[in-house]
């Protein structure tokens, strides 16, 4: 009975965190295409939903290989830990919701895991260090690149595609397609942060977990996704 009980407790969690990240992330992905009015909010949740799913089962179920294992050995997510580490993210995820700040889902989980391993000693500071050099590394690159394209080669980009002119369904495309993208790279990451403790414990298996935080992603981006959009 107490098994049964921190089970559904583990999956009511995962879903909090899921939906909450749902939140924040339909924010990212979509926001350009509904403030230009290309995507109506419920649309957008639509296909949030839908390829979350799609990166979620295709490549996310790597990340959640590394998040349930790969800081901190598997043995020690025991039920309780992975429902308090699933707390945590999930309540840091819903602050930013609250205030309509779109938060960093995967640094709130990574830094929640990496807290409870240093903390008991067991945390592979290797991966840490992996995975913190490609955040500050793909950082530096996105902004650089950013910045020499605005600066230098802008215009000439702007007259070279000239999408409104020629076509105004390209132009929709273009961004829907870039928004459909950000929402499957979202679930190729983010799904990981709502299941993998679980995953790594054993509550769950692979298949379970990615569908369960899948489906809460996608039930986020319906429920608090216009907020952050």
């Amino acid at each position: 009975m107490l098994g049964s009980a921190i089970l559904l407790g583990g999956a009511a969690v995962a879903v909090f965190v899921g939906v909450n990240i749902g939140g924040s992330s339909t924010g990212v992905a979509f926001g350009p295409a509904t403030g230009s009015g290309v995507l109506s909010m419920r649309s957008a949740s639509v296909l949030m939903a839908a390829f979350v799913l799609l990166g979620g089962f295709t490549i996310g179920t790597n990340v959640v290989e590394t998040l349930g294992s790969g800081f901190v050995p598997a043995t020690y997510f025991t039920p309780v830990a992975s429902i308090g580490v699933l707390v945590f993210i999930g309540v840091g995820i819903l602050l930013g919701n609250v205030l309509r700040v779109s938060t960093s889902t995967s640094q709130t989980a990574v830094a929640a895991v990496v807290g409870m391993g240093a903390a008991l000693g067991v945390l592979d500071w290797r991966t840490v260090g992996v995975v913190v050099l490609w955040w500050i590394l793909s950082t530096i690159l996105a902004f650089w690149v950013c910045a020499f394209v605005g600066r230098y080669l802008y215009d000439a980009v702007v007259a070279v595609l000239d999408l409104e002119s020629r076509d105004t369904r390209l132009a929709e495309v273009v961004v829907i397609g870039i928004s459909c993208y950000m929402a499957f790279s979202a679930g190729a990451s983010n799904v990981a942060n709502a299941v993998a403790p679980l995953v790594g414990s054993g509550q769950f298996g692979m298949v379970t977990g990615v569908a369960l935080g899948g489906v809460a992603i996608g039930a986020g981006a319906f429920a608090l996704g216009p907020r952050t959009m």
